[in-house]
């Protein structure tokens, strides 16, 4: 298990996500829907995340998202999406979970935004359409 970067020495509260450039450009149109930008929708699913612990139940179950690793010599590169969380201790809470779930800071975060582009629940907590 790849272990997720320390924060100890971090002065930047941010969690980087990457994602494929197709799925990064889904959720900035996805974003834009409400008037956001990818960081602010990101830091909202991380606080929704860390309230609602899905992670750690698709743990307990062994439903983890396996993240498919890329041939090498043709990997894509992936571009990346941040969220500038309020403090660095945040981003310690978030990392920890994500550790603690079996995954690193990165693969949790792009869990998040990947499902997040399947059930739309933010969509649907604003009733929009």
């Amino acid at each position: 298990m790849r272990l997720a970067i320390s924060v100890e020495f971090m002065t930047v509260p941010q969690i980087t996500i990457r994602l494929f450039p197709e799925e990064k450009e889904a959720f900035e149109t996805y974003a834009q829907r409400f008037g956001l930008n990818c960081s602010d929708v990101a830091k909202l699913l991380i606080s929704r995340e860390q309230k609602l612990r899905r992670l750690r139940g698709l743990k307990r179950t062994q439903k983890l998202p396996a993240r498919t690793r890329q041939d090498r010599g043709f990997a894509v590169a992936k571009d990346k999406i941040t969220a500038h969380l309020r403090s660095v201790e945040e981003v310690q809470q978030f990392d920890e979970y994500a550790v603690s779930c079996g995954l690193s800071r990165d693969g949790a975060g792009a869990w998040l935004l990947q499902t997040e582009l399947r059930e739309k629940w933010l969509q649907r907590a604003l009733q929009m359409r």
